[in-house]
């Protein structure tokens, strides 16, 4: 009965590998693992044949037959490996390697070189190595090292999560057939029973694994009724050889009988195995299918909270791949300055088309735009609708949907969606959720966009208030350096150099050099530091923050202001306080809009020049969180708005003084970088308003 595992093994790797190469024949990764596929069937098969049906006569020409696929079991592999990973430098190598199989293959059948005779254990006959037989080892293990050199280098160097996943599978695969080489010592006469089988099953099902779940190879996902269909085989193939062959060793003369019982047992269990097949392929390898009111209350629920466009379109992307359960995804966007649609986001798309953008004028856009409808493009192809440079524009997205993402009836994006990891055609009513959901992904997307223009428009407005000290910061220094250029060529014109020694003069000129050079360093320092500021930005980039340095960057751009209003800044900031993880720019700008808030609120109070101040403290609190206090001596804020201050165009100044948006947009960047903000006033006293922020242990930093 153990010789039967053999055989389920080969007729398992014949039934994938056929399927695989049926799939697509032009496909060298696909004709290679065949040929691994073949060779592994071949040398199971064989053995199979010899221990359940010992010949003497046909055993030595069925060793040579087994031998045969045994010499060429590694080569495939290892061709296998190279077609799947396209090393083309490595082609030579594998062309070579088949060629000493072929030299190992004419000593096999032409004379005893390579094994001799033959062993007879308690399982059955088994071969005897011979002289050659160690050099054919010595290609099998040159063979796996590269083979796992191949894999480890690719595995390091993959960037795609898909990718990774898949030469993953494929390394563990390889790993497993390893201990199957364990067979070839009892070549050498040492008797344990082969279990090489039970790791070519574990390879096999690793594969198997990998080309179901992580499209191995690009292969379209294997068919659930083909797999059901294979493992409904082999298993009532096993049931009734298994019958069979245990009714005719117990009772006499039983072969008919065991034929009948196996005969009943099958088919009256058929019809209960294929449902269990069906119920473990769905559970294990195949997808449910989703709730479309889920997917819409989930979806909508995530993105729409979401204004960072940034964190918006890699959320999208990674929702719908994982709920939907699809190959690829991916989001483009319309770049209005470069009149074009660029790929921001996407999952499971090729790397060497992640940097594609079409422009307005391509065939595929301008369908979109001009339908305002989703692109099937199976249904649409089948009704001819479609033209060639449309159908190779969404080959190079994988794409079989997409959908416009519409904006006030301008599209402003395109959602583009890859085959089901099911290999099912999408339904009317996967078109009509996505459709709902590219309504709330534009509604999503206009909101980010609009906040990011209205953040940027407020820091402008930050600088209009501010271009008065600015004038004053660079005015000043300038006018004095005038003033001093303007009397050394007075006196030059007025020959007062004439009168006295030329070292004088030369010393003059240098000391009036050193001041302009002072001055112009000065007046890039501003200019720099105002440019910085304003200038825009799409993406948010997390990186350690500094609070102190984070608030002399603030006070650096208010520096002109704040002493124009005579306010006194007292900073209290521990030392050794953790850093943050944040986005300079935002941490920037939110001490900015709050220093100056704050100081208009004490210009606003009138105080004396010893009360007007604007104290900064920064301490740590426990789990290393930053606690940050910003207290002003202003005027304060009556307690029953004090709820109402981080709402949008709710302000408390006299009109044509505030947009009524700096705190609110302090309030969401604050919560991008996983802050809170506070506040408390008192009427007359002033106001604080207090950040938090997780703070990051120094100990962790790599």
């Amino acid at each position: 009965m153990y010789y039967l595992l053999p055989l389920l093994t080969s007729l398992l790797f014949l039934t994938i590998g056929l399927f695989v190469f049926l799939q697509n024949i032009k496909s060298r990764a696909n004709t290679s693992f065949f040929l691994l596929c073949i060779t592994t069937f071949g040398w199971q098969f064989s053995w199979f044949i010899l221990f359940a049906f010992p010949n003497v006569k046909f055993i030595s020409p069925l060793i040579r037959f087994g031998y045969t696929f045994i010499i060429f079991l590694p080569i495939t592999y290892y061709h296998f490996l190279v077609s799947f990973l396209e090393e083309n430098k490595e082609k030579t190598f594998v062309f070579i390697s088949y060629l000493l199989g072929i030299f190992f293959l004419s000593f096999l059948w032409l004379s005893d070189k390579l094994i001799s005779g033959h062993y007879n254990f308690f399982w059955g006959y088994y071969p005897k190595a011979s002289i050659l037989h160690p050099f054919y080892l010595i290609l099998l293990t040159i063979l796996t090292v590269k083979g796992l050199n191949i894999l480890f280098k690719a595995l390091k160097l993959a960037s795609d999560r898909l990718g990774h996943n898949q030469i993953k599978y494929v390394l563990m695969a390889l790993i497993l057939y390893i201990p199957a080489s364990s067979d070839f010592i009892v070549n050498y006469g040492i008797e344990f029973y082969p279990l090489g089988f039970i790791f070519i099953a574990m390879s096999l099902t690793t594969i198997a694994y990998a080309i179901v779940r992580h499209q191995l190879m690009d292969i379209e996902v294997i068919i659930k009724k083909t797999l059901v269909f294979a493992s409904l085989f082999a298993v009532a193939f096993g049931i009734f050889i298994g019958i069979t062959l245990l009714t005719q060793e117990i009772l006499a003369g039983g072969r008919l009988l065991g034929l009948a019982v196996s005969t009943m047992v099958i088919i009256f269990a058929v019809r209960p195995l294929e449902t269990v097949l069906v119920n473990v392929t769905n559970k294990y390898l195949f997808q449910k299918k989703y709730d479309p009111a889920e997917l819409i209350r989930t979806f909508s629920k995530e993105v729409l909270r979401v204004i960072d466009i940034n964190v918006l379109v890699h959320l999208t992307v990674d929702r719908l791949s994982n709920i939907i359960k699809i190959k690829s995804c991916g989001l483009l966007l319309l770049s209005r300055e470069k009149r074009q649609y660029e790929l921001v986001a996407s999952v499971g798309i090729d790397k060497n088309w992640r940097d594609i953008s079409l422009g307005l004028d391509k065939n595929f856009v301008l369908y979109l735009d001009k339908t305002k409808s989703n692109l099937y493009i199976q249904q649409q192809e089948k009704d001819s609708l479609l033209s060639k440079s449309i159908i190779e524009e969404t080959k190079k997205l994988k794409m079989e949907l997409a959908v416009p993402l519409l904006m006030h009836d301008e599209m402003v994006g395109i959602l583009v969606l890859g085959k089901k990891r099911s290999d099912e055609d999408y339904t009317r009513e996967d078109i009509d959720v996505l459709l709902l959901l590219a309504d709330a992904l534009g509604v999503a997307l206009s909101n980010a966009m609009n906040f990011e223009e209205i953040r940027q428009k407020e820091k402008l407005a930050t600088i209009g208030t501010l271009a008065a000290g600015i004038k004053h910061d660079i005015g000043t220094p300038i006018n004095k350096m005038s003033s001093a250029v303007q009397a050394f060529l007075i006196a030059r014109e007025e020959g007062d150099h004439q009168k006295i020694p030329i070292y004088d003069v030369l010393s003059n000129a240098y000391d009036l050099l050193t001041r302009c050079q002072m001055t112009f360093d000065k007046v890039c320092r501003i200019s720099a530091k105002f440019t910085e500021y304003a200038k825009p930005r799409r993406n948010a980039e997390l990186e350690l923050i500094n609070i102190n340095e984070s608030v002399d960057e603030a006070l650096g751009v208010l520096d002109s202001t704040i002493q124009a209003l005579n306010i006194s800044i007292i900073k209290n900031i521990e030392k050794d306080l953790p850093p943050i993880m944040a986005d300079r720019e935002y941490m920037q700008q939110i001490f900015v809009n709050i220093i100056k808030n704050a100081a208009e609120a004490v210009e606003d109070a009138h105080r004396k020049k010893d009360e007007a101040i604007i104290t900064i403290t920064a301490i740590e609190q426990p789990k290393k969180n930053v606690h940050v206090q910003i207290t002003d001596t202003g005027i304060g804020i009556p307690e029953d708005n004090l709820n109402k201050i981080f709402e949008a165009f709710y302000t408390t100044k006299p009109e044509g003084r505030g947009t009524g948006l700096g705190l609110a947009i302090v309030k969401e960047l604050v919560e991008r970088n996983n802050g809170r903000i506070s506040a408390r006033s008192k009427i007359g006293e002033g106001t604080t308003l207090t950040l938090e922020f997780p703070g990051v242990n120094n100990d962790k930093q790599g």
